[in-house]
């Protein structure tokens, strides 16, 4: 399975949570089980379906823009599982969607654990 190195559990898969629809097609591309929220909003049916695939972590690999940052605070405030965050490179494009499958697999695999501000 593929597992975050800065996951403690290596025997446990995450999901990437992405914007878009393409973003989603990238990810799954490079080997990555990705799910779309369709925008920037994560709504309760969403995290419903999320919880029923049962990911031991998910990982936020939204866009690296404002709206992106949206997405993220929207998902983290519904969310029980453990989150990760995907750290864009200044090199890299803006969205899943823009990066190489090796940037991809980057995205997810150096994700770092999130915690709130305040």
């Amino acid at each position: 399975g593929l597992q975050n190195q800065n996951w403690k559990k290596t025997n446990k898969e995450g999901v990437a949570l992405v914007e878009g629809a393409i973003d989603a097609l990238a990810m799954w591309e490079a080997g990555i089980p990705a799910l779309a929220i369709l925008g920037s909003h994560f709504s309760d049916i969403q995290n419903t379906l999320l919880n029923r695939l049962n990911p031991t972590y998910t990982t936020l690999c939204f866009d690296n823009d404002k709206a992106g940052k949206m997405a993220s605070n929207s998902v983290c405030d519904k969310l029980d599982l453990p989150i990760m965050v995907g750290r864009y490179k200044d090199t890299w494009g803006n969205d899943p969607g823009d990066l190489s499958k090796e940037e991809r697999l980057e995205l997810f695999t150096k994700a770092e654990l999130w915690f709130p501000d305040g």
